[in-house]
């Protein structure tokens, strides 16, 4: 059997020069692009994208960007998560009325919220599911009344992310999240816990994508590491790169100091007492202040135009040329491509032995 070398033609159409994007910044108004989608978007779903609100319309464009099919996928996620919003109540879910069955059990048990802010106004928020208490937990609470607490969290985080918007002046949408996993133990394990952990993170990353900014996990014992490789693999590429790892508390608050996070009072209390979700709606008043996000003077009127609307065709300062993109993709194409050619195999790989031609086959 002779292992013959891949022309360099063949090599060369082996790779995918697709240039993997970065989301833009936040405070920043859509790109040509971004646009581009969000036309298409509106197009689909009418011009207020079915009710949802802009600063979420933002992230579901943004967060699938490196999608193959960009436009379909966002229209597709938006659809599901309108439709997924409105029969969860989302927009009503923080007024009194309509707060979920045993919120302050939840809070009680399920400890988490906010306990201070990074330099550029994102909310650090901190949830600590080794204080959680596995058996009473499931005790008290179905997994449906689990997930309706769940969104009451993310909602009120949504427009915790809005207060700071207007506070900061600048578009805020992303949060930094601590998990903090002192206490956690084999009764984290059950089956049952683990599957309310896995539901939470495999629906809620869909609902509300392109929102995290940073992760650190604390305080983090060895049997993290088994739930570890359960959880890891749900996660997209793009977030795991975001998430930091650290056993024991002091190399974490040094980390996290280094990076300019600001917490209400030191790491230690912070975590012990955490502002929770129901005192922040009311002591903010997120029902009010969080109803209405901002969005950079530049961007408004494309949210308020139809698919139809020659605003479309207008540029914005900062807009890359798109002939001028082109061009450069091109080039580098042509450049990986002259790398990859007339390069001559080496005669060792040539022939290959018995036993590694009976695998290859």
């Amino acid at each position: 059997f002779v292992r013959r070398p891949l022309s360099p033609l063949a090599v060369a159409m082996s790779f995918s020069f697709k240039k993997k994007l970065t989301p833009g910044a936040e405070d920043q108004p859509l790109n040509r692009a971004e646009r581009d989608v969000l036309r298409e978007v509106k197009r689909a779903l009418g011009k207020d994208v079915a009710g949802l609100p802009r600063d979420m319309i933002v992230q579901f464009v943004r967060g699938y960007e490196n999608e193959p099919r960009w436009a379909e996928t966002t229209i597709g996620h938006i659809r599901d998560v309108t439709q997924w919003r409105d029969r969860e109540g989302c927009a009503r879910v923080l007024q009194p009325e309509h707060v979920p069955d045993k919120r302050a059990e939840f809070e009680r048990m399920w400890k988490s919220g906010s306990i201070g802010r990074d330099p550029t106004g994102h909310p650090i928020v901190v949830e600590c599911i080794g204080r959680i208490p596995p058996a009473e937990f499931k005790a008290a609470f179905t997994e449906e009344l689990f997930l309706r607490h769940c969104v009451y969290n993310k909602e009120t985080l949504r427009r915790l992310c809005v207060h700071h918007s207007h506070e900061v002046g600048r578009r805020v949408y992303k949060f930094v999240a601590v998990l903090d996993l002192d206490g956690l133990s084999m009764a984290h394990t059950s089956s049952h816990f683990v599957h309310l952990v896995k539901t939470y993170i495999s629906a809620f990353s869909n609902y509300y994508p392109e929102s995290l900014l940073k992760l650190y996990i604390i305080n983090s014992p060895w049997i993290f590491n088994a739930m570890w490789k359960i959880i890891r693999p749900m996660l997209h590429p793009l977030t795991a790169q975001k998430i930091k790892i650290f056993p024991h508390g002091p190399a974490a608050a040094k980390a996290m100091a280094d990076d300019g996070l600001q917490f209400d009072q030191p790491l230690a209390g912070a975590l012990a007492h955490p502002e929770a979700c129901s005192h922040l709606v009311q002591s903010l008043d997120l029902v009010r202040t969080g109803e209405e996000p901002l969005v950079p003077e530049a961007e408004v009127a494309y949210h308020d135009a139809d698919a139809d609307d020659p605003i479309w065709q207008e540029a914005l300062p900062g807009d890359a040329d798109p002939i001028a993109e082109w061009a450069a993709s091109a080039s580098s194409r042509n450049s990986s491509f002259r790398r990859l050619s007339f390069k001559r195999a080496t005669p060792a790989l040539e022939v290959a032995s018995p036993s590694s031609a009976s695998a290859a086959e």
